[in-house]
C-alpha cells in the first residue's frame, strides 16, 4: 500500500492500518486513533467513506459525530419556534420547559413530542382539539335533525339553543349557582324551565330560537316542574312572546 495512502488514513481519517503491506481492498484489523478501538475493515472503504461524509475515526466515533449533528439540527429546529434552555442530556424522554415565540405560552413537554409530532404549542393544541370537538358535535347535531320532523325537530332546536343561552346568561338565570338535576323527581334540585312551554310556542308559531330566549327561561324546583304538566299561565308568558303570538294570530 502506498505511503501517501497510509498517511492520508492516519492524518485525515484518524485510523491506522495494522498490516500496511496488504492492499487497500484486503480486510485487516484497523486501529482507531481517537478511541483505540480495533475493528476489521478495508482501508479503501474507510477512505471512501471519509471523502463522502467527512466523518473521522471508527464506527463508534462516527455514530457519536452523527448524534452530535442530529442534536445540533434538532436544537436549531426548536429554537425557531421556542425559547428554552438546552438540556445537558438529549433524550426523547427529557421534559423540556419552554415558551412559544408566536403565542407566548409557557409549557412543559417531552422533547420527543415536540420533535416527532410537529406540535407548535401544547396549550394551543388543547384549544384546537376543543374547537374540533365542538365542530364535530355541531355536525352530528345537524345530521340528527335530518331524521326528525315537526315537533321533534322543533324541540331539538329549542333544546340546543337553550343550552347555549343558559351558558351565556347563567349569571342572570342562576346567579346563586343553584344545583340543577336532570331527573323529573326524586332529587333535590332545580330544573331549567321554559315559561312559555315548547309545546305552546310550537303550536303558536313561535320560532324555536325565540322559545329558547333567556327571557323565557327560569329555574324552578323539580316538584314545580312536574306539577306544571306543560300548562301555561297566560299571565306569566313574557311580553315579547305574547306580542309575537298576537301578531301571528292576526295574520
Amino acid at each position: 500500500m502506498k505511503k501517501e495512502y497510509l498517511d492520508y488514513l492516519e492524518n485525515e481519517v484518524k485510523l491506522r492500518a495494522t498490516q500496511p503491506k496488504l492492499t487497500s481492498n484486503d480486510h485487516q484489523d484497523i486501529e482507531c486513533l481517537l478511541c483505540e478501538n480495533i475493528f476489521s475493515a478495508t482501508v479503501k472503504s474507510k477512505v471512501t467513506n471519509h471523502r463522502k461524509t467527512g466523518f473521522v475515526g471508527c464506527h463508534k466515533c462516527t455514530m457519536n459525530q452523527k448524534l452530535v449533528d442530529i442534536r445540533s439540527r434538532n436544537i436549531n429546529r426548536l429554537k425557531e419556534k421556542f425559547d428554552f434552555e438546552v438540556p445537558e442530556i438529549w433524550k426523547n424522554e427529557i421534559k423540556l420547559s419552554g415558551t412559544n415565540k408566536e403565542c407566548g405560552h409557557t409549557f412543559t413537554s417531552k422533547l420527543g413530542n415536540l420533535l416527532n409530532r410537529g406540535v407548535n404549542c401544547p396549550v394551543c393544541n388543547v384549544e384546537v382539539k376543543r374547537e374540533r370537538c365542538l365542530n364535530n358535535n355541531e355536525r352530528k347535531y345537524q345530521e340528527s335533525l335530518v331524521y326528525k320532523k315537526d315537533f321533534d325537530l322543533y324541540r331539538s332546536i329549542v333544546e340546543n339553543e337553550t343550552k347555549k343561552n343558559y351558558k351565556e346568561y347563567k349569571h342572570i338565570l342562576n346567579p346563586d349557582n343553584l344545583p340543577r338535576v336532570l331527573a323529573k323527581a326524586g332529587n333535590i334540585g332545580y330544573h331549567l324551565d321554559h315559561i312559555a312551554s315548547r309545546s305552546y310556542c310550537f303550536h303558536n308559531g313561535i320560532p324555536p330560537e325565540v322559545c329558547a330566549d333567556y327571557r323565557n327561561l327560569r329555574l324552578i324546583t323539580w316538584k314545580e316542574n312536574v306539577e306544571k304538566h306543560n300548562l301555561v299561565d297566560e299571565e306569566e308568558i313574557p311580553e315579547f312572546i305574547r306580542e309575537m303570538v298576537e301578531n301571528v294570530n292576526r295574520v
